[in-house]
Order: structure tokens, then sequence, then C-alpha cells
């Protein structure tokens, strides 16, 4: 630090020039509490990564999915229906059976079924398809949200719930954002219990769902049914398809007569009177005690001359007439 007056060089720090006296100019100090235009700079440049990030996320999440030409047919869905009647006659005869079915066939039928399934919860499903990529399946949902249609995509292994074809999701995509199938609760709620999302249905007796050569496959195994002997001991083949059911006639029991009331001797009478009488007089010779304890005798002595009165024969009278003494005893 260098004096202004002899321009003697001085230490750092000094208020006075050593050799001449006078005062050195001090350095101006940074006001304290203010941040440092680097930091306003770096927390600047943080946000706007952020906020650059979370725009990047919106953009994916809003963009449609690579998806093929969506391929249905009229044909498609008769064929799919025709599979679906064959195997509930083969259930109903019996017989196993081995249901296939393409993408084109399910893709037409969840077309059909889509104009029932309209919504998810407060979401619109605009349109649903599926894709079979070796023993997997993977569902496209597009629904509208405030009129925007965002594409959700599930991918996993296929399951039948309640009949209904679902899928145990392993993973999962939000337009082109891939994301983790938990953060989807609605949708695995509804693919939980088979419902809402636009999947075919098929019999109660179908299982072993698979992905098999790019075809959906599922089995039917034979049930045993019970058959009705016919005539001269012969047995009779199941009913056939379609036809109504024959009425059972219903066989008439026999009327049972309603038993009859049994009168009550006069000793039965006379022991529920007594049992009565007998319950009345327990419960005022309690209340009796219960005004004694408390110190409320006027009451007490009440309660015990309605024993003496209405029982005078009874063994509660007994014991009134001593709780009775006993009161007046404590009043002397």
């Amino acid at each position: 630090m260098i004096c202004p007056k002899c321009g003697t060089e001085n230490l750092r720090g000094k208020l006075l020039c050593y050799k001449c006296g006078a005062k050195l100019m001090q350095a101006p100090q940074a006001p304290k509490g203010r941040a440092k235009p680097q930091k306003r700079v770096g927390r600047l440049f943080f946000r706007l990564i952020v906020l650059g990030l979370l725009a990047i996320v919106v953009i994916l999440m809003l963009q449609k999915p690579q998806m093929d030409p969506l391929s249905i047919s009229a044909e498609a869905t008769k064929r799919f229906k025709a599979n679906l009647t064959a195997m509930e006659r083969a259930i109903l005869a019996g017989k196993p059976f081995k249901l296939e079915a393409t993408e084109e066939e399910i893709n037409s039928q969840i077309a059909g079924d889509l104009k029932d399934i309209e919504q998810v919860g407060r979401m619109i499903v605009d349109e649903a398809r599926i894709r079979l990529n070796k023993n997997k399946l993977k569902c496209i949902i597009s629904m509208k949200i405030k009129g925007k249609s965002i594409y959700i995509s599930l991918s996993g292994k296929p399951l039948l719930i309640n009949g209904r074809m679902s899928l145990s999701p392993d993973k999962a995509a939000v337009g082109k954002m891939p994301i983790l199938p938990c953060m989807l609760p609605g949708i695995l709620k509804q693919l939980k219990k088979g419902e809402g999302i636009p999947l075919p249905k098929f019999p109660p007796e179908a299982q072993d769902l698979q992905v098999e050569e790019g075809k959906l496959t599922l089995q039917a195994k034979a049930v045993a049914r019970p058959v009705s002997p016919g005539k001269k001991g012969k047995k009779t083949l199941p009913e056939r398809v379609g036809q109504p059911k024959r009425p059972v006639p219903s066989v008439p029991e026999e009327v049972k007569p309603a038993p009859e009331k049994r009168v009550l001797t006069e000793e039965e009478l006379e022991e529920i009177r007594r049992r009565r009488e007998e319950s009345e007089a327990k419960s005022w010779l309690q209340v009796g005690d219960n005004f004694t304890n408390i110190e409320m005798y006027d009451s007490a002595i009440e309660y015990y001359r309605k024993v003496i009165n209405k029982y005078p024969e009874s063994e509660q009278a007994k014991k009134a007439k001593q709780r009775v003494e006993e009161v007046k005893s404590r009043l002397e």
C-alpha cells in the first residue's frame, strides 16, 4: 500500500504511513449479504437446465410413438367370433380345443368392443391396438385428456383375468418417454381387475394364454360332464348347442303338517311366574343397595318396602327387612 503523500510503500492493512504519518487510503470492501455475480450466474444456469429437461420430458410424452399401420377388417372379426363359438361348443361337448388368433383378428375385435368401453376413469379411450412380439404382448392405448391425445404403451407377459385377456407389464411408456409401470397406478388397477382396457374376452374355461410364432394361443381342456340315463338304461348324448333346454317336470313335495303348539301346564306357568317375581324383587333390592351406598337412605328404604309389600313371602322380602333395619340403625 503506497502512501499518497510521500509515496512510501507500507504493509497491507496499515492505517497510517510509518514515515510521514499520513492516513492511508483503504480499498473498498464488498457489502455483506449480497451474492457474488458468479453465484447468480450458476443458479440461473441450473434453473435453465432443469426447465430444459422438463420441457424435453413433456415433449416426449406428447409425441406419438412409432406404430405400424392398423390392419382391421370385418372378415377378421367374423373369423375371431367363429373361433370363439367353436371353443364354446367344444367346452359344452367336453372336448379339448386350441384357439389361435392373429394380430388382425384381435385388433378387429378390439375395434368393435371399443364402442362399448369408451371411458377409463376420467380418460376417454380413443384407440387401442396390440402387437405380438416373440412371447410378449404389447398394448398401445390412445386416450384423450382435455382434448389432447396421449399414447400409453404397455409390454409384458399375457394372462387371463376373469376370462378377459390382460397382461402383466414389465415395460411402459407415455408417448416416446419410457417410464416404470408403477407410475401408472390407474391403468394397473384396471388390468388387475380385467376391466376398462378394451381387450377380448374368452370363456371362463380358457387357460394357457401364450404368444407363439406371432399368434395368440389359448386352450380349453376337456371337462367331464355328467350323462343322464335314457330309456332302458342307455346313456344319452349331451344336448346339442343352440337347442333350448327341456324343462324338468317338478315333483310335488309332500306337505308336512305344521307342528302342534304345546300347551303349558299349570305347574310350568307357576314356575315362570315365580321366576319373574324373583327377578323383579332382586332388581328392586339392588336399586335399594345402590342408594344405600351413596347415602340416599330415603330412596333406599322406598325400594326395600316395595319388595316387602309386593312379595312379602319371598326370600328377597326377608333381605329387604334386614336392610331397612340396618339403614335405620345408621340414621340413629
